[in-house]
């Protein structure tokens, strides 16, 4: 039997289909494993370049760190500090005109030496400018309370609601010694 140029091109372009088939298949994973380790290597060297960035800054976030720790209220360890800021919120919310009818305080969370202790707002009325005086006021009372995740629509014409999340810092009376 013999085997025609036609035939044999034909076998030959069915190997070479067969053997990349084959070759795409079976490296498919490995291909997608390299790719995957590529990107991971990408967000290494951001973290990387990050930190570097962080220990480069050292002496400057140290400096900055010297002049707020005087004005971090320190509290004893078993004392309910929620009271305190809360008391503190009011007043705020008071003397600017602001109504605050829901709220509720959150766990407190270490980060380092410090406390943060959240109180989510979750209905606060007041007309434009209450509602920038006070959180105006807020922001500037003290230099460890800080708002976030704010969110405010009108209610009526002349009304705006609002929550947002107060983030309270301070330190204890054993980690202000460390």
């Amino acid at each position: 039997m013999k085997v025609t140029r036609r035939e044999a091109v034909l076998g030959l372009a069915a190997g070479v289909v067969i053997l990349f088939g084959g070759t795409y298949l079976g490296g498919r994973s490995r291909l997608q494993n390299v790719v995957q380790m590529r990107d991971d290597c990408r967000v290494l060297e951001r973290r990387i370049e990050r930190a570097k960035n962080l220990v480069a800054e050292r002496e400057r976030w140290e400096a900055e760190w010297k002049s707020l720790e005087p004005q971090i209220p320190i509290f004893q360890p078993d004392q309910d500090v929620s009271v305190h800021w809360l008391s503190v919120m009011d007043k705020v919310a008071g003397a600017a005109g602001v109504t605050i009818s829901k709220r509720q305080k959150g766990e407190v969370k270490k980060v380092g030496r410090l406390y943060e202790l959240p109180i989510d707002v979750g209905n606060f009325e007041g007309s434009l400018d209450a509602t920038v005086r006070f959180l105006f006021d807020l922001q500037s009372q003290n230099v460890m309370m800080d708002v976030r995740q704010l969110l405010i629509k009108p209610k009526g014409p002349n009304v705006l609601r609002g929550r947002f999340t107060l983030y309270c810092a301070y330190m204890t009376e054993g980690a202000a010694t460390q």
